[in-house]
């Protein structure tokens, strides 16, 4: 669960653009969506193996503060982190962060179905699709973000 959090950190609130997903799980696919508020940014994706977990529609806001929970050394391996199911229809609640000896514990409260759809709404892309993976190495990650810091008033950037 751990890594799927860190992905969804690393694509998303690691950019600057974005600080809500929509997470779209079913037991076939696990997608995340967000757009940032000026609509200049979309991000689209899916995960390669689905998380059986993250079962239907739902938002994550605040992932800042995702960012810093995961981020803790206490959530080492041993750490229990699952999603808290509400109702009859199950639907996702929050994320709880538990340590192996349950002394340190957070809650991570997800968005309802309603909000996540009304804050993300679906966008149909017009042009054509690629299917692109790459790994970059992690030196060149650190450099992009530096770059982006050190350039934080520019809204577009050409790569050469």
């Amino acid at each position: 669960m751990k890594s799927y959090l860190n992905d969804i950190i690393a694509h998303t609130s690691g950019l600057g653009f974005f600080d809500l997903v929509k997470v779209t799980g079913t037991e076939e696919e696990t997608s995340i969506n967000a757009i940032a508020q000026d609509k200049s940014v979309i991000l689209s994706g899916k995960f390669k193996v689905p998380n059986s977990q993250f079962s239907g529609v739902f938002g994550m806001p605040n992932l800042a503060k995702l960012n810093t929970i995961v981020g803790f050394s206490e959530y080492d391996e041993d750490a229990k982190i699952t999603v808290t199911y509400r109702g009859a229809d199950k639907v996702a609640d929050t994320i709880h962060f538990e340590t192996k000896n349950g002394d340190f514990v957070n809650d991570y409260r997800l968005m309802s179905k309603e909000l996540a759809e009304e804050r993300v709404k679906s966008v149909t892309y017009k042009g054509t699709g690629w299917d692109v993976e790459f790994e970059p190495h992690q030196t060149n990650i650190q450099r992009l973000k530096k770059q982006a810091q050190a350039n934080n008033e520019e809204t577009t950037f050409t790569t050469k």
